[in-house]
């Protein structure tokens, strides 16, 4: 029993052997429990099958804590994937989380009186005052012990991830290396592979969804792992990266997700003529557990290469192009009428609809860069405007080629697409196209438009006395002529009074829109610029915390040979890569990302001092 420095316990039941620990059979499926009476609470879970406690003041669930929606929900299914990943172990693992009290103790207590053979292992979880928070955690086994406390000492040292994943990351440690399930899949040809237990525990790691995201790509490979326990002892991540790579050849493709820290860490890998990772790297969400679908997507579209030779081809024969990986929410039939409205016009416009990474196969810097657009046009007649969507379909650029005079409301192709853009719906944004280019929409008039001339507003003066001539002329034999003539006077004279206060109404529309922007560009300018300097004070944290790691290493007493070696020289790469990292994380994500990192290397490494 005790803490995790020098940790673990063998309790010697009378009635529980060494021989029969394999034999015990496994607990029946229960979810994990939570409530708030500590180790009472826990013992009498355990007793009544189930593997994972969680008392409801402990904050650990996903090693970031918070008290929204999102933070409960993707607490829930941590537990659940826990919950999922102990279920399977050959020895079983039980895991309590507590606010307060003795880890050592407690799971000392929770043994002793749950009596069953395995591995028991307690967290509490306290904050500090200043936000930070001291995780303490004590192990103690009933039956022979299937790992050594200098073993589990080490795990919970250097294992990436919060309490319950790293208790999770037991199964790794006592079972041996995982890893040969995501290559055997790899392998025989599957194009993703999800762990059974975070499959149980988060319903967005659906293997079949995932895969309907890669389209046609063969040459590509998705992993969605737990956390490699053994990755700190050498180069892990790297070889499972390798063995997912080898059957693919010169031109494929891999993204390992791996859940730790409450989230899934992505990292795209590519053979010498694919994409090179690094641009891929930039097209990925984050990877909060709804985003998975979304990332695998971005990458899809990212490693394809031939994103925009498909739209050049598309574009030669249609007026819109939708390319099969970029996500939209357009339905059946949309793009045929919204081609067959383009092709009409007097100048006819073509636009493509594309993934946010095919700027990846321009050399452009990002998904709104004019060499996207100017790939995409090489060859094709009129202008053409090119709309980039991720992997969730936001629209993230919009870059036009040519297009000056197309008429409308702008006279610009390029103030038209702006103009009609939704950032969260591509049907939207050729709706809005299509009114401010001066065409009524065909999939359904854009909310709130002020536009005049399509579905919501009056046409064209012909259009109005063309009507007005075919029921005049239907009126005349029933009424005078001299009425008539009366009558088609005033009309005439309404009509041009209508036409002035069409054009009335779309200069005040123009100007609105114009404000508008002006406004959106002074609020994202300000945005910006907070979030700019809120950038730089986590810099700085990050920095001084990223000296202080140093200093700690460079007074750390490092071991002789063998697998804490290993371990220890896996922090001095971290302190490395966090040196590089930090100068380079351009916004408040990735900052933050840093942040976490820079912390959770710190905490390892004093405890690491602590133990020596």
């Amino acid at each position: 029993m005790g803490v995790a420095g020098r940790a673990g316990a063998l309790v010697c039941a009378a009635a529980v052997a060494a021989p029969v620990l394999a034999a015990v059979p496994a607990p029946p499926p229960a979810q994990a429990d939570t409530g708030d009476g500590g180790v009472d609470a826990a013992v009498e879970a355990f007793s009544a099958g189930e593997v994972v406690y969680v008392d409801e003041e402990a904050d650990a669930a996903t090693g970031e804590g918070g008290d929204g929606r999102a933070e409960q929900r993707r607490a829930e299914q941590t537990r659940a994937y826990v919950r999922a990943r102990l279920e399977e172990a050959g020895v079983p693992v039980r895991a309590e989380v507590l606010a307060d009290g003795d880890a050592g103790s407690a799971a000392q207590e929770t043994a002793t009186r749950v009596g069953r053979p395995g591995l028991y292992v307690a967290v509490v979880e306290r904050r500090r005052s200043t936000g930070g928070r001291d995780v303490e955690t004590g192990w103690a086994w009933v039956g022979a012990p299937a790992v050594t406390d200098d073993e589990l000492d080490d795990h919970f040292a250097f294992y990436l991830g919060g309490p319950l994943e790293q208790i999770a990351g037991i199964v790794d440690l006592i079972e041996g290396d995982l890893r040969p399930a995501a290559e055997d899949a790899a392998e025989e040809g599957e194009r993703v592979y999800v762990d059974p237990a975070l499959a149980e525990g988060f319903p967005q790691a659906d293997a079949e969804e995932l895969e309907g995201r890669l389209g046609d790509l063969e040459d590509v490979r998705v992993a969605v792992i737990p956390g490699l326990a053994r990755a700190a002892t050498g180069d892990v991540r790297e070889e499972l990266v390798d063995a997912l790579l080898e059957p693919l050849g010169d031109e494929g493709s891999v993204l390992l997700a791996e859940w730790r820290y409450g989230a899934f860490d992505l990292t795209p890998a590519t053979a010498k003529d694919a994409p090179q990772a690094t641009g891929i790297r930039g097209v990925l969400p984050d990877g909060a557990p709804e985003e998975l679908n979304a990332a695998v997507g971005a990458f899809a579209g990212a490693v394809d290469g031939g994103v925009v030779d498909d739209a050049r081809k598309g574009l030669a024969e249609e007026q819109l192009y939708v390319h099969p990986l970029a996500a939209t929410d357009l339905e059946e039939g949309d793009a045929e009428k919204v081609g067959a409205a383009l092709a009409s016009r007097e100048v006819p416009v073509r636009v493509a609809v594309v993934p946010a990474g095919a700027h990846l196969e321009t050399g452009g810097s990002s998904a709104g860069d004019e060499a996207l657009a100017a790939s995409v046009a090489r060859g094709v007649d009129g202008p053409v405007a090119v709309y980039a969507v991720d992997g969730g379909g936001r629209i993230t650029g919009y870059p036009v080629k040519g297009g000056e005079g197309v008429g409308g409301n702008w006279d610009s192709l390029e103030d038209s697409v702006f103009f009609g853009k939704d950032d969260d719906s591509m049907r939207e944004s050729l709706d809005g196209l299509l009114q401010e280019l001066g065409e009524a929409p065909v999939l359904g008039a854009k909310a709130g438009s002020g536009a005049v001339g399509g579905a919501g507003g009056g046409g064209t003066l012909g259009e109005a006395l063309s009507g007005f001539v075919s029921a005049a002329g239907r009126a005349l034999p029933w009424i005078g002529g001299g009425v008539g003539l009366v009558l088609l006077v005033l009309f005439l004279r309404g009509s041009f009074a209508v036409g002035r206060e069409r054009r009335r109404v779309l200069e005040e529309g123009r100007r609105e829109r114009e404000e508008k922007a002006r406004r959106e560009q002074a609020l994202m300018d300000e945005l910006r610029a907070e979030e700019a300097e809120r950038v730089e004070e986590i810099r700085a944290r990050n920095a001084e915390d990223i000296t202080r790691l140093g200093e700690e290493l460079a007074g750390a007493r490092a071991p002789g040979d063998g697998e804490r070696l290993a371990a220890f020289e896996a922090w001095l790469r971290e302190y490395e890569s966090l040196k590089e990292d930090n100068p380079k994380a351009e916004d408040i994500d990735r900052i933050v990302a840093v942040r976490k990192r820079v912390e959770s290397a710190l905490a390892d490494v004093e405890r690491w001092n602590r133990r020596r």
